[in-house]
């Protein structure tokens, strides 16, 4: 998973530098020199995608096809169809989502879906600009491990929240915590969440604390519980959270994930290999 958590804008043009990258060759691909520590990453983790697309003898629906149909054991692994269509009538770009297949839980399209728009409605003149007016399709999943193996020699990369060596999936931002009831605070300025966060924290004994900042599975579970707030601040008050960035790392062999203020491509992101449950909570 590749997670950034740093201001608003930073998440917006991470999504749309990775639409823009899947529907451009790499000759012609849209660079932004204004963001470079964005633009690097994202093109970082299209160098499998780009090796695929070039040994490739599928047309582009062809490998949408092939995304679209790939399972993991019995089931269709859950991802939605992106569809991205100029309206010559108010001269910007629209996006609209079909499912393609279920995902195993309804608010994690949902949450992604969200940021997307967003960043199509903040970055509309950018991709009018890069695009031309054309169509743009794209598969995203919310599984967490990578579904494209490089073997298949697909023209178009699928967005996962996970990538392996082996795999052309671009990893991307994991925003299912959008929907997530312990996000939706009433008061969640800083100081609020701080006096939260000190009244809870001085409830619990030392003890029993636990040094991981975050981890995946339930939503109840406590660390979300303390990490959601500052999350949603990010999120709301982008600009003014450029200069108070949340930081933390984890170990990612310990199963987390690394580098919340991360610098470079090989900081932002975990493999995909699915670790054993007790991994987890080491």
């Amino acid at each position: 998973m590749a997670l950034l958590l740093c201001s608003t804008i930073g998440r917006m043009l991470g999504v749309i530098f990775s639409l823009l990258l899947a529907a451009l060759s790499q000759c012609s691909a849209y660079d932004c020199s204004a963001h470079p520590w964005i633009d690097e990453t994202v093109k970082h983790w299209f160098r499998a995608s780009y090796e695929t697309a070039r040994n490739s003898d599928k047309t582009i629906e062809e490998s949408l096809e092939a995304i679209a149909n790939i399972q993991w054991g019995k089931y269709y692994t859950g991802k939605s169809m992106g569809i991205l269509t100029y309206d010559d009538s108010v001269g910007a770009y629209h996006v609209t989502f079909k499912e393609l297949h279920r995902h195993n839980e309804p608010h994690k399209p949902a949450g992604m879906q969200r940021v997307i728009e967003r960043a199509i409605m903040q970055h509309n003149a950018d991709l009018v600009r890069a695009l031309g007016k054309k169509e743009l399709k794209f598969i995203f999943g919310t599984e967490d491990f990578p579904i494209v193996d490089t073997w298949l020699n697909l023209r178009l990369p699928s967005f996962q929240m996970c990538h392996s060596p082996e795999t052309a999936d671009v990893p991307v931002p994991d925003f299912t915590w959008e929907l997530y009831s312990q996000a939706q605070y009433t008061n969640n300025s800083w100081w609020e969440v701080r006096r939260l966060l000190l009244l809870k924290s001085a409830m619990l004994p030392w003890k029993l604390r636990e040094r991981d900042l975050f981890m995946r599975g339930d939503a109840g579970v406590g660390y979300r519980k303390v990490l959601m707030p500052f999350m949603h601040e990010v999120q709301v008050r982008g600009n003014e959270c450029r200069s108070r960035k949340v930081s933390g790392s984890l170990s990612i062999d310990r199963g987390g994930f690394q580098g919340l203020e991360a610098a470079g491509p090989d900081q932002l992101g975990i493999h995909g290999r699915r670790r054993k449950r007790e991994e987890y909570f080491q």
